[in-house]
């Protein structure tokens, strides 16, 4: 279910730890089941960890991250969303003041507004 929040406050009141954002995210991906991202097959099977996954089909190992700008990301969840948050609600905020109210560098948020920006506007 999609939650509309307010603030981003209540954005890191919702999502106390990594894996509530993991969570949110598998919860998005996979409303209507599982499937491998590499072959969109349902023939996957859990493995290890809560959200590791494998693709009986392939041998890949995926997650919820798996295929998107959080991949392979050093930055936490929680500042993802609360970047996208207010990039969505104030496009022309710049890397700075964003920067400011959540509490990251401003070379990191530029980073990441240029991946968010590039995913809603694939070439």
């Amino acid at each position: 279910m999609v939650k509309h929040f307010k603030s981003l406050a209540e954005i890191e009141r919702h999502f106390d730890y990594g894996w509530d954002c993991r969570e949110y995210i598998e919860s998005l991906r996979w409303k209507d089941g599982l499937f491998s991202p590499y072959t969109g097959s349902k023939n996957v099977k859990q493995i290890g960890r809560y959200d590791t996954y494998v693709c009986l089909d392939t041998g890949r190992s995926f997650s919820a991250l798996t295929g998107t700008i959080f991949a392979n990301s050093k930055v936490k969840l929680l500042h993802w969303f609360q970047v996208i948050w207010l990039n969505w609600l104030h496009p022309d905020l710049s890397s700075a003041e964003i920067s400011r109210q959540v509490g990251i560098n401003q070379k990191t948020v530029w980073s990441m507004l240029k991946k968010i920006n590039s995913a809603q506007n694939p070439v």
